[in-house]
Formats: structure tokens, C-alpha cells, sequence
């Protein structure tokens, strides 16, 4: 073999190699471009089923098509009313009127004298509006976290170029409204109308997060009349926030049961008797009554409608009351004049009855030492007493003495007496003997 076709072979060898590398190189970027291609496919096939889900929606999983989302949101708006977020707090005079720099959205579109509920963002808030949650730790609740209510102002001036307004509480603040108002140092929140209360708001609330929402009084906390009362009310609310949804107990109202029933008859197959029950005295619509369809109702309602066998009982439910927020702030602003008065009042009655105190214990101290003087008196009477009873004893013994040697005497003085007159008597006796006698003797001698 001469050398040419020894070096062709070689250059043919390499060729192969070569070709061979450039080969696997080929495959390998195929299969990297196929893979890239297939996770492309899958993401545009995924894409479709969102598409279709967001269009349509999913009956199944109880996801809103497009149109539903839109009237779900508008009446969520609605309801809720404009709010804005990320808002700053400027100076605060003494009575409590504040200059706030509107955050978003702007422009703010806020219009003099429009009423706005203000908010202070809790450091959770202001971080969940710096890095929004996604959509399952929202559910949760964990992108909802409380925020501390303010009070409720007028706006009395805008600065749309600064993106500013001037706010003035619309009920006389306290001292301690305003030094919070002074003292916080976080973002605002606005709110066009005020947060309602709402079953689907809060529901699943654990323990802790309760314990946040609502706080159990502090040891001791000052201001407090009745911290056990205070204590005993905060864990009924919680345990009322906990037992919505569950089984009710034996003494909850019957407007705080609702019973899930499953119907039993159609509307076309109540008799008279049935219809009028339904329709007069519960006030339900018979549209509603669809074989075979589970309803919610009040406790009242089931069971007449269980009792006419017209539904069956599925489950009870414990369903917690609802609180109108701004009925209640507004009420207690409305106390608050009236609880400074109450509270003046008794500050007056209670300086008069520390006065009427201070006086009575003087008069007091005064009885006591007329009564300590008097008892002394009385002390010295009793003796004097004792020593003119003693005397009056000793007396009455001498009279008793006295008397009796009288009547010793007396007795002494007859018996001599008698004696007396006895030998009187002998003696006169005897004289008149002897007279006689010496008359009958002188005539013998004559």
C-alpha cells in the first residue's frame, strides 16, 4: 500500500470520526430542541385549558367563567367601595385634622367633603402590598392581615398636584385617638366605605390568628373595671369566630342554627295547606323547592319543612352574628361625650363624698371623744353610785338597828311601866292600908 493511500485512509478515518461527533452533537441538540418542544406543547396545551377554564369556567371545581369573575368583582367593589393604599400621614394639630399623601391608585379622584374610614397597615399589610401573595396564601387569610381602625374624617381640602388631602375627624376625638394618630408611624389605609362584616371574610380564622384580631387585655391593663368580664367577653368572641360552620350546641338561638335540607317534592307537587305554609308564615319563594336540591335554611323553617315531609335533614350549622362596624364606632362616639360626663360626675360626687367623709370622720372623732368623756363620767357616776349604795346599805342597816333597839326599848321601857304602875299601885294599896289603920287607932286613944 503505498503512503497516498495510507494518509487517504487515515483522512478517512478522521472524516468518519468527525462525522460521527457532529452526529451525536446533531442528536443531541434534536433531542434538547424536542425537549424544549414538548415543554412548549405542554405549556400551549395548558395555556388552552386555562384559556378555556377563564372562558367558560369549571362547573366542577366551582371556577367562574370571565363574565362571572367580572360581576363577582364588581359587586365585590361595589360593596366594598374605593380604597386607597400606601398612604402617608402628614402633620396632626390638636384637635386630630391630619394631611395624608394619597398612595395608589393615582390620581386619587378623591373630591372635597367625601367621608373616609382610615386605617393604620399593620407591617404584615404594608409587606404584602410591597410583595403580593399568591393566590393560596391569600385564601388562607394570610395576605388579610388586621389592620387598626383610626377613626372616621372628612376631607376638607385636596391637593391634586401633591397628591395630597387634608382630613378632620367627623366626631371629637380623645386624647389618646389623637396621641395614636401622632404616634403611628406606618401606612394608611383609606377606605371609601367601611369593611363589612362578612361569614366568607372570615372564615377558617385559627386561635392565633384571633389572637392577633382580637387580643385578649393584658395583665392588669390599666382602664380596665371588670378585667375578668373584659377577658370572659373576648374568648366568647373567639369561640364564636372558631364555631361558625360546626355543629351547633343545645342553648344557641334558633336564629344562629342553620339547617342544610335536601327537598323532597317540587313546588308543582305541594298541596294547598303546604303552599300557604311556605309562602305566608316562612316567606319562601317556591321556585326554590327543586326535587332533590339541598338549601340552607333557618332552624324555624327546616324543620316545618321536614315536619311536612317536604325536605329531609342533611346537617346543622353554628352561624356566628354579624357586626355593623360603623353602627358600632358611630354608637360609641356617640357615648363617649356622654361616658365623660358620667365620668365627671362621678369625679364631682365622688370629691363631695370624699368632703362629706373628711367631715363625718372629724364629727366622728368629736363623738368618739364625747363618748370617751361621757363613758369617763359615766365611769365616775357608777362608782359614786356604788360608794352612795354601800352608804345608803349601811344606812338602811342603822335604821334597821335603830328601829330594832327602839322597839327594844319601847318593849323595856312598858314592861317598866307596868312594873311602875304596879308598884305604884302596891304602894298606894299599902299608903291606904296604913292610913286606915292609923285612923281606926287614934280614936282608942282618945
Amino acid at each position: 500500500m503505498s503512503i497516498f493511500s495510507k494518509v487517504l485512509l487515515v483522512l478517512q478515518w478522521l472524516t468518519t470520526i468527525a462525522l460521527f461527533i457532529i452526529a451525536t452533537y446533531a442528536l443531541a441538540v434534536w433531542n434538547g430542541y424536542r425537549s424544549v418542544y414538548e415543554d412548549a406543547r405542554k405549556k400551549v396545551e395548558k395555556l388552552k385549558i386555562d384559556e378555556e377554564v377563564a372562558t367558560n369556567g369549571d362547573k366542577l371545581k366551582k371556577i367562574p367563567n370571565i363574565v362571572e369573575a367580572r360581576e363577582l368583582l364588581a359587586r365585590a367593589v361595589a360593596h366594598r367601595g374605593r380604597a386607597w393604599y400606601q398612604c402617608r400621614k402628614g402633620n396632626v394639630d390638636a384637635n386630630g385634622t391630619m394631611s395624608v399623601v394619597v398612595g395608589v391608585p393615582r390620581p386619587s379622584e378623591i373630591d372635597d367633603k367625601d367621608v373616609l374610614y382610615v386605617f393604620e397597615a399593620t407591617p404584615a399589610e404594608q409587606a404584602a402590598l410591597d410583595a403580593p401573595l399568591d393566590a393560596a396564601e391569600i385564601a388562607k387569610g394570610v395576605g388579610n392581615p388586621p389592620a387598626a381602625y383610626l377613626g372616621e374624617f372628612r376631607v376638607t381640602l385636596v391637593d391634586a398636584q401633591n397628591h395630597s388631602v387634608s382630613l378632620e375627624p367627623t366626631a371629637p376625638l380623645s386624647a389618646a385617638e389623637i396621641a395614636r394618630l401622632n404616634a403611628t408611624n406606618a401606612s394608611l389605609v383609606l377606605h371609601e366605605k367601611m369593611p363589612q362584616d362578612s361569614h366568607e371574610a372570615m372564615a377558617g380564622l385559627t386561635q392565633a390568628q384571633l389572637d392577633v384580631l382580637v387580643p385578649m387585655p393584658a395583665e392588669g391593663a390599666a382602664g380596665l373595671v371588670d378585667e375578668k368580664s373584659v377577658k370572659g367577653l373576648t374568648a366568647e368572641s373567639h369561640s364564636r369566630y372558631l364555631r361558625h360552620g360546626g355543629a351547633p350546641e343545645a342553648d344557641d338561638p334558633d336564629d344562629r342554627v342553620i339547617v342544610t335540607v335536601t327537598i323532597l317534592k317540587d313546588a308543582a307537587q305541594l298541596d294547598n295547606d303546604d303552599a300557604q305554609l311556605i309562602e305566608n308564615e316562612l316567606r319562601l319563594d317556591r321556585q326554590m323547592l327543586v326535587k332533590d336540591a339541598e338549601v340552607r335554611l333557618p332552624k324555624a323553617a327546616a324543620e316545618a319543612l321536614v315536619g311536612r315531609q317536604i325536605a329531609a335533614e342533611k346537617k346543622r350549622e353554628y352561624v356566628r352574628p354579624l357586626r355593623d362596624y360603623l353602627l358600632l364606632f358611630r354608637e360609641l362616639n356617640r357615648e363617649i361625650p356622654e361616658l365623660k360626663n358620667a365620668v365627671a360626675a362621678l369625679a364631682f360626687d365622688l370629691e363631695t363624698a370624699a368632703k362629706a367623709l373628711a367631715q363625718s370622720e372629724k364629727y366622728e372623732m368629736a363623738r368618739i371623744q364625747e363618748k370617751e368623756r361621757l363613758t369617763a363620767e359615766r365611769d365616775r357616776m357608777a362608782k359614786e353610785r356604788q360608794v352612795v349604795t354601800e352608804y345608803a346599805a349601811e344606812l338602811d342597816q342603822k335604821v334597821k338597828d335603830f328601829a330594832a333597839d327602839n322597839q327594844r326599848l319601847l318593849d323595856e321601857n312598858r314592861k317598866l311601866a307596868a312594873q311602875l304602875a304596879k308598884a305604884q299601885a302596891e304602894a298606894l294599896k299599902r299608903h291606904r292600908a296604913a292610913t286606915s289603920k292609923a285612923g281606926d287607932a287614934a280614936p282608942e286613944k282618945q
